[in-house]
C-alpha cells in the first residue's frame, strides 16, 4: 500500500512529500499482513477503520442504531420538511437525509440505518432513477437499511402515529399503507415497532399493532418520569408487554423503553451543528483525543448497563431530522467502533523542549497469525526550531515501524528518508542518537465493551439469545409526565375540530373504499388513495394530537379536504378523486344496467358541512316534476335504522321510501346558533356566504340493509296530498314541577326551578304505552317567530312493551372550566401538550338555566341557556324514543334519546372561548351522581379494549401525586365506563348494582376526579406556550375578512345507563354505528325515471344474510393488483358479554352475492406476509407459571365452505381473488 504523507515544514519552507513504504524487519512479516491502519502511521493518511464487529460474548455489547426521527409535520408542513423550505422556523430537509444516508451506506458495507416514516420515503422513492432504486433495494436486502415503524403500527407506517387520540382502524390503515409500499418496493416485512416519540403508549399498540403485525419488539422513549426512575432501579425498562387481557401471552411483545430519550448519550451526537467533541485521531493535529473519547464511551456504556439486563444495550444514534449530512455521524461511529474494539493504547511522549512523540499500539495478532505480535506505530512531530536538527541528522520525515510488543526493549527500527533506501538500526542506538527522554504511559485494555453497528431487530435477537427472564407489563403507559407538574394530558383534547374532522373522514374513507370495490376501480385512475394518504399523515403524533404549529395544522386540514374531494398526485401520476369516486360508485351499484358504470349520467352531491346546515342540493328549490333523491349507503354488516336530518327551505314536502310509500317526517326550526355558524364558517371555508338560509331541518327515518343502500324521494306536496309531516309545539317551563322528556324507555328529568338535569331513568320493567301520531293538524303558525309553532294531534297509536330491569339514576350535569396555569414558580404553563390547571377549583358556568320544551311527532326538544356562550337543547324522538340536547351560541349541547338504542346523544357547540381576562380556559362537562365507585372507572384503548383506571394510582409504581386533576385524565378514543359496585340510589328503597356509561365520537379526554363524577374535556384555549417546542400558544382563531374570533367546535358524545354487565351490547354496536355513519348522496330526478333505471334498494350480500352483531367489516378494498383486502373484526373482549363474547362465523360466499371467490389467502394485519409465515419469539417471563388459558381463536378457512371464524377481539385479514 502506498500513501502520500507530508513531513514537518519549516518557516517559509514547503513540506517534503514522501511516499510511505512498509518496511519488513528481517523479512519475517509480510507487509500484506499488516493492518492498514498501521500502514497509514496515523499522521494524516488514510485509515481504514474496522467497523465489521459483531456480538462478542462476555463483553458489554453496545448496539449503535443510527436513525433520524422525521416528524410528518410539526413546526413545518410535511412538504416543507421534505424539501427543506421555510428554514427560518427549523433547518430540516428529509430529502437531504435520505440522499445523504444512501451515499454514506454505500461507502461502508457495515453501516446501518433505521427509517420509519413512509410518507417521506414514498416522496423520495418515486423521484429516484431505476439505478438508485436498485441500489437502495440491495441495501435493504443486505439488512443495512431497516424500515421500522412506530408503534405498532408502524414500523414502516405512513407516519409514526399517535397512540392516545387515534382509533385502531386508523392505526391499521396507515400502517398498511406504509407496509404495502415496502412490500411492493423491496418484498420485505418490518420486524420491529419504532414508536420512539408518541406521548405515552396504548395497550392496543402492543398487541394489535405489534404482535398481530408480526413484530418481535416495540421501542420507545416517552414513559412517565416516575415510572422511568423505578424501572431504572429495578432494571425493568425492558419488559414483556401483554396488552390484551383476551389474548394474554399469545400476543405479547418485547418492549424496550429507552433510559432517557431517543438521542444518544450526552456527548455522542454528531450532527454537523452539534456541540459534541468528535473523535480526533490524527496526532499530526492538535487536540488528539482518542483515549479520552474511548474512555467517555466506555463510561457512558457502563452507566446504561447498570440499568439494563444482559450484556446488550442500545444507543439510539440520532434525533429529530438528523443525518442531513450523514457522514458526520457515520465517520464518528466508524472511529468509535474501531478504537473501542481495538484494544489498549500506549502513549509515548517526548519530554524534550522542541519535539514530542506519539506511539499508538494496535493489536493485529489475529490478522498476522503466529508471526504476529503487537505492532507499534509512532510518529515524530517537530516544531520549526527542531526541524534543522532532524533534517541534518536524519534527512526529511522519518517513518518507522517498531517491532515487538514492548518499546522498552531493544528492537530494530526501520526507517527511510526521501530519496534514500531504507535503513535499519538498533532501537536503543536510535534513541540515544537523537537523545530524547521518553515517557511511556500504558493504558490497559478495558475488555468489557464491544461496539457494533446494529438495528432494532439485531438488538432484540441478541436479547432473545441470552435466555433471560423478563419482567411482565400489562395495561398501558398513560398518562405521561416528563417531570413534576407536567402531565401530557392536554393534547388529548387540543384542537378538537381537527380531531373530529379526522374521525369523520375516517368513517367516510371506510365506506368509500367499499363502494370503490363494489363498483370496480375506475380505469381512468379515480380512486381513494388521496384520502388514504391524507388520513395516514393525519395520524402522526403531532397532527391529530393538536400539537403542531397553526400553519401546519391548517395544512393537515387542507390535505384532508382535498383528499375528500380531489387532488392530483404527482408522485403516483394519478388524478385522485374520493368524493367523485363515491358518487360514481353509488350511481353504478344502484344502476339496473351494469354497463352504465363506465358512463353514468347521474350527478350526485354530498354535504361535508351538513352539521352546520349547509347542504346546497337539499336547500335548492326542487325542479318542477322532479324529486330530491337521497341515497343512503350503510357500510355496516348488519341492517340499521336511523334518522336523516337535512336542511330545507320549505315546509310542505312528501317523503317516500324506495317502494313509494309515504313515511312520517317532521320539521324543526334551524336555530340561530347554527345559522350564525353556517354563515361564518362557510365564508371561512369556501370563501363565500350562502345566498339563502334554510328555515327548517327535515327529519325522517331510514332503514338500510347491510353493505347496501336505500333510496328516499322528497317532493313537493300537491293538492290534497297529505305530507304526514309534523310541526313542533313550544312551551315555557312549568313552575314547581319536574319536566320529564323521552317517549321511549330512557327518560330524562329536568328541574323546572334550576333548569338542570336531575335524573335518568330507563323503565325496563312493567308495561309502557308508547304513543305516536298518525297525522298532525297545524293549529297556529307565527311567521314572525319561527320558534313558536303549535300543533294538535289528530290520532294516536299505542304499542305495549314489557321490560324486566328498571334503572334509575339521580344525576346532575354542569359545565365548568379550569383556569390554565401561567407556569407559576416552576415556569410550567398549560399548553398544547400539557394540562395544568392553575390550582383553583373549576368555575361553574351557571347554576340556574332557563328552560324551554318543544314537543312534536318524531322528536321532543328541551332548550337550556347555560350562559351567553352555553345553550343546550334536548331532543327526544317520539318514534324511536329520540331525545336530543343542543348547545347553541358559544356552546350548544344537543342530546338525543333513542328508544331502541337506550342512549342519549349529546351534541355540543363550544366557542369562541372568552380569554379577555388573560386566563386560558379548559372547558369540561361534568356528570355527578350520588354513588360510591371506590376510585374506579374504565376507559377504552384506541377504541378497542377496556382498561381499568384507579384514581391517584399506578399499577407499576407508587405514585407521587402532584397534579390531582391532570394526573387522572386519560385518553378516550371511543368509550368510557363508570362502574358502581356499591351504587347508592337515594330515590330507591334498595341498593342496586348498576353502571353509568358514556361514549364519545371524537377523541377527547375523560376522568373521574371524585367518586360518582365523570368529567369530559371538550375544548381548550390557551394564553401561553407550554415549552415543548411548538413555540405558540394554543389559541385557535378563524378569520373572515377583517373579523377574527376564537374557534367554535361542534361535537357529540353519548350517554347510557344499564345494570352492571348489560352495557356491552349498546357500547359495541352503537360505537360501530357512530364510527361508520350512513353515507348520504343527493341528486334531483323524476321519481319514475329514477326507479326505471336504478335499483332503489340493494345489498352486496344475500338478501336475508347479515353479519353477526359481534363482527364488523373494518376494511373492504380493491388493491392496485386487483386483489381485494377484507378485514373482519370481532367487537367483544373475552368475558365482556355472555351472548356476544363467543365464537362468531361469517359466510363469505353469502357476503359477496354473485361473486365467486377463486382464492383466499390469510395474512397478518398489514397484508405484508401470509399468516402461516408469521413466527414469534418465545420469551421467559418472571412469575409465569404456564397455567394461562388459551384464547379462543378462529380456525383455518375451508376453501370449500369459505366460513371465517372469529374469537373475541380477533381481527382476521384476507386477500381475495374473484
Amino acid at each position: 500500500m502506498v500513501s502520500k504523507l507530508s513531513g514537518p515544514a519549516g518557516k517559509g519552507q514547503r513540506r517534503n512529500q514522501c511516499p510511505f513504504v512498509t518496511i519488513e524487519e528481517m523479512s519475517t512479516v509480510s507487509p500484506d499482513h499488516i493492518d492498514s491502519f498501521h500502514q497509514s502511521l496515523v499522521n494524516g493518511g488514510y485509515i481504514k477503520y474496522n467497523t465489521g464487529a459483531g456480538i462478542v460474548e462476555g463483553k458489554l455489547n453496545v448496539h449503535l442504531v443510527p436513525h433520524s426521527h422525521d416528524d410528518v409535520g410539526w413546526l413545518k408542513t410535511i412538504d416543507q420538511y421534505y424539501v427543506g423550505s421555510n428554514n427560518s422556523i427549523q433547518g430540516a430537509c428529509v430529502e437531504n437525509v435520505l440522499d445523504s444516508v444512501v451515499e454514506s451506506l454505500l461507502r461502508n458495507q457495515n453501516r446501518k440505518f433505521v427509517f420509519a416514516e413512509m410518507a417521506f420515503f414514498s416522496r423520495w422513492w418515486y423521484e429516484q432513477s431505476e439505478e438508485i432504486q436498485e441500489t437502495v433495494g440491495k441495501l435493504v436486502d443486505g439488512g443495512r437499511l431497516e424500515f421500522i415503524c412506530i408503534f405498532v403500527l408502524r414500523n414502516g407506517g405512513w407516519c409514526m402515529h399517535d397512540e392516545a387520540t387515534v382509533h385502531y382502524i386508523d392505526m391499521i390503515d396507515q400502517t398498511t399503507l406504509g407496509h404495502r409500499l415496502i412490500k411492493k418496493a423491496f418484498n420485505k416485512a418490518p420486524r420491529a415497532g419504532w414508536q420512539i416519540d408518541p406521548f405515552g403508549h396504548s395497550a392496543v399498540q402492543a398487541y394489535l399493532l405489534g404482535a398481530e403485525l408480526g413484530f418481535d419488539s416495540v421501542h420507545f422513549a416517552r414513559i412517565d418520569y416516575q415510572d422511568r426512575a423505578k424501572r431504572k432501579e429495578d432494571k425493568s425498562l425492558e419488559v414483556i408487554w401483554r396488552g390484551s387481557k383476551t389474548f394474554g401471552s399469545t400476543s405479547q411483545i418485547f418492549t424496550n423503553a429507552f433510559p432517557v430519550h431517543y438521542s444518544p448519550p450526552n456527548g455522542f451526537g454528531f450532527e454537523i451543528d452539534d456541540f459534541s467533541i468528535p473523535v480526533q485521531d490524527n496526532p499530526h493535529l492538535f487536540d488528539y483525543n482518542v483515549e479520552q473519547r474511548v474512555n467517555d464511551f466506555v463510561a457512558a456504556a457502563l452507566v446504561q448497563a447498570n440499568v439494563t439486563r444482559t450484556d446488550h444495550i442500545m444507543w439510539t444514534m440520532g434525533d429529530d431530522f438528523q443525518y442531513q449530512y450523514a457522514e458526520t455521524w457515520f465517520k464518528q461511529m466508524d472511529k468509535l467502533i474501531h478504537y473501542v474494539n481495538k484494544g489498549h493504547f500506549v502513549l509515548v511522549e517526548n519530554r524534550g523542549r522542541t519535539s514530542f512523540f506519539f506511539l499508538l499500539w494496535g493489536w493485529v495478532g489475529e490478522r498476522m497469525g503466529e508471526r504476529g505480535g503487537s505492532w507499534l506505530s509512532w510518529q515524530e512531530r517537530n516544531y520549526a526550531s527542531h526541524e534543522a536538527h532532524v533534517e541534518a541528522t536524519l534527512g526529511s520525515q522519518l517513518y518507522k515501524i517498531v517491532l515487538n510488543n514492548n518499546p522498552r526493549k531493544s528492537g530494530n527500527i526501520a526507517f527511510r528518508t526521501c530519496g534514500v533506501h531504507p535503513k535499519t538500526i538498533e532501537g536503543t542506538v536510535f534513541l540515544e542518537t537523537i537523545k530524547l527522554t521518553l515517557l511511556l504511559q500504558s493504558i490497559p485494555e478495558d475488555g468489557r465493551v464491544n461496539a457494533l453497528y446494529s438495528t432494532p431487530s439485531m438488538y432484540v435477537d441478541a436479547k432473545h439469545a441470552t435466555n433471560e427472564e423478563w419482567p411482565l407489563k400489562t395495561h398501558d403507559y398513560f398518562p405521561y409526565a416528563d417531570r413534576i407538574n407536567a402531565y401530557w394530558t392536554g393534547y388529548f383534547t387540543s384542537r378538537p375540530a381537527l380531531k373530529r374532522y379526522v374521525r369523520m373522514l375516517s368513517g367516510y374513507y371506510l365506506a368509500a373504499r367499499q363502494l370503490e370495490f363494489l363498483a370496480g376501480r375506475s380505469s381512468n385512475g379515480l380512486n381513494t388513495f388521496s384520502l388514504g394518504d391524507a388520513l395516514g399523515i393525519a395520524q402522526h403524533h403531532d397532527a391529530v394530537t393538536g400539537t403542531a404549529k397553526q400553519h401546519t395544522t391548517n395544512d393537515y386540514a387542507k390535505r384532508l379536504a382535498i383528499g375528500a374531494s380531489e387532488v392530483g398526485c404527482s408522485a403516483c401520476k394519478l388524478n385522485l378523486v374520493t368524493e367523485a369516486t363515491v358518487n360514481s360508485a353509488l350511481s353504478c351499484i344502484a344502476s339496473k344496467n351494469s354497463g352504465q358504470c363506465a358512463a353514468s349520467t347521474s350527478s350526485f352531491s354530498q354535504c361535508q358541512l351538513l352539521n352546520i346546515s349547509f347542504c346546497p342540493p337539499t336547500e335548492e328549490d326542487i325542479p318542477e316534476g322532479k324529486s330530491l333523491v337521497v341515497v343512503a349507503y350503510n357500510p355496516l354488516g348488519w341492517k340499521r335504522t336511523d334518522f336523516v336530518r337535512i336542511p330545507v327551505n320549505d315546509s310542505d314536502f312528501v317523503v317516500q321510501d324506495s317502494t313509494g310509500n309515504t313515511i312520517e317526517a317532521q320539521y324543526l326550526k334551524v336555530d340561530n346558533v347554527t345559522i350564525n355558524l353556517r354563515n361564518f364558517y362557510t365564508k371561512a371555508y369556501l370563501g363565500r356566504s350562502p345566498k339563502n338560509v334554510p328555515k327548517f331541518w327535515l327529519l325522517f327515518q331510514v332503514s338500510v340493509p347491510p353493505l347496501g343502500w336505500n333510496t328516499y324521494f322528497i317532493s313537493k306536496a300537491s293538492g290534497k296530498e297529505s305530507s304526514r309531516s309534523g310541526y313542533i309545539t313550544v312551551m315555557d317551563s312549568p313552575q314547581n314541577e319536574s319536566i320529564e322528556v323521552g317517549p321511549g324507555s330512557l327518560k330524562m328529568s329536568f328541574s323546572s326551578t334550576t333548569g338542570q338535569l336531575e335524573r335518568m331513568f330507563d323503565s325496563k320493567t312493567g308495561v309502557s304505552c308508547l304513543t305516536f301520531p298518525l297525522s298532525v293538524e297545524p293549529v297556529f303558525f307565527d311567521k314572525m317567530n319561527w320558534g313558536e309553532v303549535w300543533f294538535s294531534v289528530v290520532q294516536f297509536n299505542c304499542e305495549q312493551e314489557y321490560y324486566d330491569h328498571p334503572v334509575d339514576l339521580p344525576i346532575q350535569q354542569s359545565y365548568l372550566w379550569y383556569g390554565s396555569s401561567d407556569g407559576g414558580l416552576d415556569s410550567q404553563p398549560s399548553g398544547a401538550y400539557i394540562f395544568r390547571p392553575n390550582g383553583a377549583p373549576p368555575t361553574v358556568v351557571s347554576r340556574s338555566v332557563p328552560l324551554k320544551v318543544m314537543r312534536g311527532p318524531l322528536v321532543d326538544e328541551v332548550h337550556q341557556q347555560f350562559s351567553p356562550w352555553i345553550y343546550q337543547v334536548v331532543i327526544l324522538a317520539m318514534d324511536l324514543g329520540l331525545h336530543k340536547t343542543i348547545f347553541d351560541h358559544d356552546r350548544v349541547l344537543v342530546t338525543r334519546l333513542y328508544k331502541d338504542k337506550d342512549h342519549a346523544e349529546v351534541e355540543f357547540t363550544i366557542g369562541p372561548i372568552p380569554v379577555d381576562d388573560s386566563v386560558g380556559k379548559e372547558v369540561i362537562t361534568r356528570m355527578t351522581a350520588n354513588m360510591v365507585t371506590n376510585k374506579v372507572f374504565y376507559t377504552d384503548s384506541s377504541g378497542r379494549d377496556f382498561l381499568k383506571r384507579v384514581r391517584d394510582y399506578r399499577e407499576d409504581w407508587s405514585l407521587s401525586v402532584n397534579q390531582p386533576e391532570a394526573g387522572n385524565y386519560y385518553p378516550r378514543a371511543a368509550d368510557f365506563d363508570l362502574f358502581f359496585p356499591r351504587l347508592i340510589l337515594e330515590s330507591l328503597p334498595r341498593i342496586r348494582n348498576q353502571n353509568f356509561l358514556s361514549w364519545l365520537i371524537v377523541p377527547l379526554e375523560e376522568s373521574s376526579i371524585k367518586d360518582g363524577q365523570v368529567e369530559l374535556m371538550l375544548h381548550r384555549r390557551m394564553i401561553f406556550d407550554d415549552g415543548r417546542g411548538v413555540g405558540e400558544a394554543l389559541d385557535e382563531t378563524t378569520c373572515v375578512e377583517n373579523t377574527c374570533e376564537g374557534l367554535t367546535v361542534r361535537g357529540n358524545y353519548y350517554m347510557s345507563i344499564d345494570l352492571l354487565g348489560d352495557g356491552a351490547q349498546w357500547r359495541r354496536t352503537t360505537g360501530q354505528e357512530i364510527y361508520s355513519p350512513l353515507l348520504l348522496a343527493f341528486t334531483h330526478e323524476k321519481l319514475e325515471t329514477w326507479t326505471a333505471s336504478h335499483l332503489t334498494k340493494g345489498t352486496v350480500m344475500e338478501p336475508n344474510y347479515s353479519l353477526p352483531l359481534n363482527v364488523a367489516v373494518i376494511t373492504l378494498q380493491e388493491l392496485d393488483d386487483g386483489s381485494v383486502l377484507l378485514r373482519l373484526a370481532h367487537l367483544y373482549e373475552a368475558g365482556e358479554d355472555a351472548k356476544y363474547s363467543t365464537l362468531a362465523k361469517v359466510e363469505l360466499q353469502k357476503m359477496f352475492r354473485g361473486k365467486k371467490i377463486k382464492e383466499i389467502t390469510e395474512t397478518n394485519l398489514s397484508t405484508n406476509q401470509e399468516k402461516s409465515e408469521m413466527k414469534s419469539l418465545k420469551w421467559k417471563v418472571e412469575g409465569d407459571n404456564g397455567d394461562e388459558t388459551a384464547p379462543l381463536r378462529g380456525g383455518p378457512v375451508d376453501n370449500s365452505t369459505l366460513v371465517v371464524e372469529l374469537g373475541p377481539m380477533e381481527i382476521r385479514t384476507f386477500l381475495l381473488e374473484f
